[in-house]
């Protein structure tokens, strides 16, 4: 279940069936307690330990999964972090590394080759969805081992617009690849309309990498992107190019004000909580 209760509803079942159809989101307005971000991401914790078992969480090292990591560590909510271990992105790796030696976890340590990457990105991305996401394979890596071992992944997607001034929601639809592929897949900063509405509320005007390190209270970091070989780059454009149409899959729903507004909307009517 991508969220609570399908509160958000992205349209990939749709977008298998037809590789035309733009990536969108529906809501189920449901009514919600308005809470501090903290507040709102342990009752989302709680609430997936209560309905989940066997918790891993997909740890890449970056400022949405460190943060997770951190939250269920301080919780007391066991869980197992999975690395993926790639040449593509060695140095957010090694925050993920340093994390668990520093509060004492053994991850699960998953090697992924160049052709593994490839092949996964081709079958489960581009065929499946007609799919650009090419970052999302590591989680799609994560999500196999989890399936396998018949456990839950928690991941860290968010609905953060990645630029240098956050005012606009966004959402990417490789965010919800996991979701649509896997059975028990959630992602724990999108899980309820609490920690969204949470989130969106704290947006101010600082770059994205400030404003998480304030909202998650971490060290800061800068982003680190994935740095792919020569021969998979060559291999990703010649696959890419074979590409019949190119629907929209990133898409911004609002700015602050108005996204809060429509949210704030669902707590005046009569609806299901």
């Amino acid at each position: 279940m991508p969220t609570l209760n399908y509160w958000m509803i992205p349209n990939l079942d749709e977008r298998i069936k037809d590789h035309s159809i733009n990536f969108e989101i529906k809501y189920n307005k449901t009514k919600f307690k308005k809470l501090s971000f903290f507040e709102s991401a342990k009752d989302s914790a709680y609430k997936i330990a209560n309905n989940y078992s066997n918790l891993y969480v997909a740890f890449s090292g970056g400022l949405d999964s460190d943060f997770i990591v951190t939250l269920l560590h301080e919780l007391k909510i066991p869980f197992k972090p999975i690395i993926v271990n790639s040449n593509y992105n060695k140095l957010e790796r090694s925050y993920a590394f340093f994390k668990c030696k520093k509060i004492n976890l053994s991850p699960i340590v998953i090697d992924c080759t160049e052709e593994l990457y490839f092949n996964i990105y081709k079958k489960d991305i581009f065929s499946k969805f007609n799919g650009v996401g090419i970052n999302a394979v590591p989680l799609l890596i994560a999500g196999y081992y989890c399936q396998k071992n018949n456990g839950t992944l928690i991941s860290g997607e968010h609905i953060i617009d990645d630029s240098d001034s956050i005012d606009l929601v966004s959402i990417n639809e490789w965010d919800f690849y996991q979701d649509y592929i896997f059975n028990k897949t959630i992602g724990l900063l999108n899980y309820t309309p609490e920690i969204v509405y949470s989130i969106v509320n704290s947006y101010d005007k600082t770059p994205t990498q400030e404003f998480k390190t304030k909202l998650f209270n971490l060290d800061f970091r800068p982003k680190f992107k994935n740095v792919f070989s020569e021969e998979l780059n060559y291999k990703i454009n010649e696959l890419n190019s074979k590409r019949k149409c190119n629907p929209i899959t990133s898409i911004n729903l609002d700015n602050k004000k108005e996204f809060l507004q429509m949210m704030d909307s669902w707590n005046n009517e009569k609806v299901d909580i």
